[in-house]
């Protein structure tokens, strides 16, 4: 070793190979002090093993010229740290990577309550970024200014945040909280649980093929969908749609169901609903036939076997909502449904015809029922209704008024019996006449006058006066009611003609049971005098029992009428 007392003797005393101290001229012995000269001085290359610049203490600890223009440190013997030509620092590498300033192979530690990384563009935009601490509550990677945080493994852009905090994974311009845009077929998210031996394709998997989307939960369990904290919807194992319930139905056909809703927003102990809604207002208004909601039967291809369908019945406006109900059926051989009943807004029931026709109408055909009771049946060629009793003989029809039973159509063996009924037509007074008031029982005459409704034929109908001779031949029944129930023919009566019946009897007439009776003149009706039935004979006394008595002292008795 050699120590240098001068700078002059640098290049001339040293070889280029060997160990120099620089030391104090003024205190030769002690080789720590530091030369206070401007020139330069000289040092050999050396190597990480034997740095050219070493300590006394620790020769493996120096500095050392690897390469050209390249500097470097090692200690322990090994090169730690090296400055390339370019300006490039490299820790634990001796090549550092072009492009960047400082290449560190291995981990970095930093230490302090507010410790950072701080990486500026030196200005331009004001763009930096900084990893690091803040104080003991969190760490943190963040960029300064307006300007997203890109992750990119790789050298390519994977993740982006933007500085609104907008996440983007393969999105460099993300229009949401989390955008995911894949570059291959499928882009998905799979949330696993590992504790249980999930697989990659297990899981909840939430993905898309660019133009379908799927929610798929790839274990053998529910998806279940939940707000404010409870459960509203599931889908379990076997692929139904539970509303309002955790469990399906056990039993009937509710179990196979696919759709189960159970409760309503009243209540889960409520019955369950299901509302088909058009998203438009009835004020709007809405038209007759406008559609408001189907229900449909069809095979996986769509083709329909029936339909029932709703639609407005006429112009809607505020509280104002008519509505129809359509059910349709595909015939064998057919390929759509054709209508087969309606329920109108009026509340009447249509089977086998789409119009309300009318019981004057001579074409038409089907059923019509209506919410107040009446009953059409019209075919076209064929009987329109059959009744009947299969275990043993009774009552087909039972007739009631007010819920009383008034009479029966009943069958015994080949028998059929119309109990407690009469047979009655209908009739109008001479030339057609306005409703005058007609006691009920009055004795009826026929009169050489046909009944006029208008262009309808009438082959067998006569018109009738009360009867006003005595023992008159031409009786034709008794007065039985005028006919309310047509409003475009209003002076129309029923005329009483043969079966059961009342009949009157003039004040201080006296008759017996089993009297046979003719006309007395003036409507009522007197004893014949003999048993004969005669043209004469209108009737037979049943029973003495008075049923009404009228103001004029008249008075009716049951009988059989035998006009006819």
């Amino acid at each position: 070793m050699t120590k240098i007392s001068a700078l002059s003797d640098i290049g001339t005393s040293v070889a280029s190979n060997d160990t120099f101290v620089l030391v104090d001229v003024s205190d030769p012995t002690t080789p720590n002090k530091k030369i206070q000269q401007q020139n330069l001085f000289l040092i050999p290359d050396g190597s990480a093993g034997t740095p050219g610049l070493r300590f006394l203490s620790d020769t493996n600890v120096g500095l050392f010229r690897p390469t050209t223009d390249t500097l470097a440190i090692a200690t322990g013997g090994s090169e730690r740290l090296r400055i390339d030509s370019s300006g490039r620092l490299g820790l634990g590498t001796s090549s550092p990577s072009a492009g960047y300033l400082l290449d560190v192979r291995g981990s970095m530690y930093v230490v302090g309550t507010n410790s950072r990384v701080y990486v500026d563009n030196g200005g331009i935009g004001g763009s930096s970024v900084q990893i690091g601490v803040s104080g003991t509550s969190h760490g943190y990677i963040g960029t300064d200014g307006n300007f997203p945080l890109v992750f990119q493994p790789n050298n390519t852009e994977r993740v982006r945040i933007t500085s609104a905090g907008l996440v983007g994974i393969g999105s460099t311009a993300p229009n949401y909280e989390l955008q995911i845009n894949a570059s291959d077929a499928v882009s998905v998210i799979q949330l696993t649980n590992t504790s249980t031996g999930a697989t990659a394709s297990d899981g909840l998997l939430i993905y898309n093929n660019g133009v379908n989307a799927f929610i798929s939960n790839e274990e053998s369990g529910f998806l279940k969908f939940q707000t404010a904290g409870a459960e509203r919807a599931q889908i379990d194992a076997s692929g139904r749609l539970l509303v309002g319930t955790s469990t399906s139905g056990s039993t009937g056909s509710a179990q196979y169901a696919r759709l189960q809703v159970q409760g309503n927003t009243g209540g889960s102990t409520n019955g369950g609903m299901l509302a088909l809604m058009r998203q438009q207002a009835a004020t709007a208004p809405l038209n007759a036939n406008d559609l408001m909601g189907l229900i449909s039967f069809a095979d996986s291809s769509g083709n329909e076997f029936a339909t029932i369908l709703c639609t407005a019945d006429a112009t809607t406006a505020a509280g104002d909502y008519p509505g129809r109900l359509t059910f349709s059926t595909t015939a064998d051989g057919a390929s759509s449904p054709t209508e087969r009943a309606r329920i109108t807004q009026g509340g009447q029931l249509w089977v086998g015809t789409t119009t309300e026709f009318a019981v004057t109408d001579s074409s038409a055909t089907g059923h019509r029922l209506t919410s107040t009771g009446e009953v059409v049946h019209v075919a076209s060629a064929a009987p329109c209704m059959y009744v009947g009793r299969q275990t043993n003989d009774g009552t087909i029809i039972s007739i009631r008024q007010a819920g009383a039973e008034e009479g029966t159509i009943s069958v015994s063996g080949t028998t059929v019996s119309y109990n407690g009924a009469h047979l009655s037509r209908w009739s109008q007074l001479p030339g057609g006449a306005e409703r005058e008031e007609i006691l009920r029982g009055t004795v009826l005459s026929n009169i050489d006058e046909m009944c006029g409704w208008g262009e309808e034929d009438n082959e067998q109908l006569n018109r009738m006066k009360v009867s006003d001779v005595e023992g008159d031949p031409n009786v034709s029944g008794v007065f039985q009611a005028w006919d309310d129930d047509d409003d475009t023919y209003t002076d129309d009566f029923y005329c009483a003609m043969t079966g059961d019946f009342i009949i009157r009897i003039a004040e201080g007439v006296t008759v017996q049971r089993g009297d046979l009776l003719i006309s007395a003149g003036d409507g009522t009706a007197k004893p014949q005098g003999d048993d004969i039935v005669r043209s004469k004979t209108i009737a037979k006394v049943t029973s003495t029992h008075v049923t009404c008595t009228y103001d004029d002292g008249s008075y009716c008795v049951p009988c059989v009428l035998m006009a006819c």
